[in-house]
């Protein structure tokens, strides 16, 4: 949850301001058990009311939610949230005191200081440039790993914009060519083991377009029929299997596939089938 940091300041008119968000962040409750406490002690006339207001709260997964929070204001604000912290977790009362005093000093001190002196200003210069020469060095290093990645880029979109799968063995080869030594069996027992395919080697439901399975229905010598299944990797299956396994030598990103299929199909008769019996 970001409220903003833990208090806020209004540099115009100088007025310091603590929300029940942020009273709830700082005691480690929730806050709608903070709103209660206030209540509580708003109708045993402990504290004055304090006014309430809208406030937006980053839910996460770039998800935005609207919620109703307590605002204490100035002196008589700083004195309501003490009691309230008090109230709730004593143990965080000197916590709240101190930030308070940190905020306060904010005020008396601005955080720019203009130099008085030109050794301040001479200072200041050299920190702007080292401060200037360090995001040019980040930024040239952020350009030469896009440059490095590049190849590998362009190789995940034509991977991905084709509609042929391989067999496990390929994708062993391909894993052990970047960097993850294993071979076609242990593969298989490896996503077993991850829970990427279930014990007959057929994907689980979210790992469904990653493979395609081909079933194939015989009769044994007892007259009975038996069931045969032959795993095959999607062109998504095998980015994501490289991006998972061999993630430092290989850069994917994930597109939608343009051509949607089923989970079965008929095999071609040039493919190498998987087949457990």
């Amino acid at each position: 949850m970001n409220n903003n940091g833990l208090m806020n300041f209004d540099p115009a008119q100088t007025v310091l301001t603590m929300n029940s968000l942020q009273i709830a962040e700082l005691v480690e409750s929730r806050h709608d058990s903070v709103k209660r406490a206030i209540e509580r002690l708003v109708e045993k006339s402990v504290i004055a009311v304090p006014p309430m207001v809208d406030m937006q709260i980053d839910g996460g997964n770039n998800r935005t939610y609207t919620t109703r929070a307590y605002v204490f204001r100035g002196e008589q604000g700083k004195r309501d949230s003490i009691v309230v912290v008090a109230q709730l977790s004593p143990q965080f009362t000197a916590r709240l005191v101190d930030r308070w005093q940190e905020l306060e000093a904010q005020v008396i001190k601005p955080a720019f200081q203009i130099p008085q002196t030109l050794c301040e200003a001479l200072r200041m210069a050299a920190d702007l440039e080292e401060q200037r020469a360090a995001l040019a060095l980040e930024n040239e290093e952020k350009a030469r790993l896009l440059e490095e990645q590049k190849p590998h880029v362009e190789y995940a979109e034509a991977l991905l914009a084709s509609d042929e799968t391989i067999d496990m063995a390929q994708m062993a080869q391909e894993l052990t060519q970047a960097g993850f030594d294993i071979g076609r069996n242990n593969l298989f027992r490896l996503l077993r083991k991850e829970g990427i395919l279930k014990s007959d080697n057929r994907p689980y439901r979210e790992y469904a377009d990653w493979f395609h399975v081909e079933a194939r229905i015989f009769t044994g010598r007892s007259g009975q029929p038996h069931s045969t299944y032959t795993t095959l990797v999607t062109p998504r299956g095998e980015a994501a299997l490289l991006r998972k396994y061999a993630p430092k030598r290989t850069a994917i990103v994930a597109k939608p596939q343009t051509k949607m299929r089923g989970l079965f199909k008929q095999r071609p008769a040039s493919a190498k089938p998987d087949t457990l019996h």
